[in-house]
């Protein structure tokens, strides 16, 4: 009779061996993804630029046909209000009867958040998640573009924010007609909020600065021209 050979013993990962392996990947995940989320931001920051430039553009050549630039849009909003000369959405009008843009892109920190910078429904391609704008310019008549809303709203009696953010940051708004802007990585409305009137406004807190990556607050904004 052959003898039965001795089984060889298979040794295996100890729990102590494996809980360390799995702190490392933990660690490396703890490393790794903060990075990848401010790659992400980084990117779509370049991409709403790069959109606001071609905006501005648009502008610039919707000023050469009329003597005025384009206003904001709040027809998403309250239908009767019409375009109000004081704030609001890009206008489908740069697409529109004459193209000076192919398409008004969404603001790709708007979306899923309303014109307060609260969290909201409003999905891509919705007029409400457009880039926002103003101009000084209250009121042309004669632009076919702009109706005016009633004969009972003077158009005076409301003043273009334009003219009002200058009040307060004059050394950035002076000799500015217009400005588009997204809300920026924070997906909230920063230029000039409620706590300007408070008195504890700070110059230049309404603008984005990648500084703090993430966490950064402020608007990414055009003045033009």
């Amino acid at each position: 009779m052959k003898r039965a050979k001795p089984r060889t013993s298979q040794k295996g990962f100890t729990l102590i061996e494996l809980l360390i392996v799995i702190a490392i990947i933990l660690i490396l995940i703890a490393i790794a993804l903060p990075n990848f989320l401010e790659a992400q931001v980084r990117a779509k920051v370049t991409k709403a630029k790069s959109e606001i430039r071609s905006l501005a553009t648009a502008f610039e050549a919707y000023r050469t046909d009329w003597p005025v630039y384009p206003r904001g849009c709040l027809t998403a909003v309250i239908p009767s209000v019409g375009c109000s000369h004081n704030w609001g959405f890009v206008d489908q009008k740069l697409t529109t009867p004459i193209a000076y843009m192919n398409e008004i892109l969404d603001d790709l920190f708007a979306i899923h958040y309303d014109v307060l910078g609260v969290q909201g429904f409003y999905p891509e391609g919705h007029p409400i998640v457009k880039y926002r704008t103003t101009r000084r310019a209250v009121w042309n008549l004669e632009n076919p573009n702009e109706p005016p809303i009633s004969p009972t709203l003077p158009d005076k009696s409301n003043p273009s924010w334009v003219n009002v953010y200058e009040v307060y940051n004059p050394g950035f708004w002076h000799g500015k007609e217009y400005l588009i802007s997204s809300l920026g990585p924070d997906k909230n409305e920063d230029l000039i909020p409620a706590y300007a009137f408070d008195g504890s406004y700070q110059i230049n807190s309404e603008f984005y600065s990648p500084t703090n990556g993430t966490k950064s607050s402020g608007d990414l904004t055009y003045a033009g021209p």
